[in-house]
């Protein structure tokens, strides 16, 4: 089992959300595309100031969450 949590606009809010997943290839899918929203959002739109967005990636290994490497 594989957690995204996203942290946006960290500089401003410590809210985060978490995603749980079956795969790494659905965990790394869904991190770019949020990524990409993201800037678009940032970026493009406008609509939100360009803060730093955190994510962090993990596994369920040994009974507890480990953060993993990409």
């Amino acid at each position: 089992m594989y957690r995204l949590t996203i942290i946006p606009a960290m500089e401003v809010s410590s809210k985060s959300i978490s995603f749980e997943f079956g795969s790494k290839l659905e965990l790394d899918n869904a991190k770019n595309n949020i990524a990409d929203l993201l800037l678009f959002i940032q970026d493009d739109v406008k609509a939100m100031e360009d803060y730093s967005n955190v994510f962090i990636c993990e596994c369920f290994e040994d009974g507890e969450w480990q953060e993993i490497e990409d």
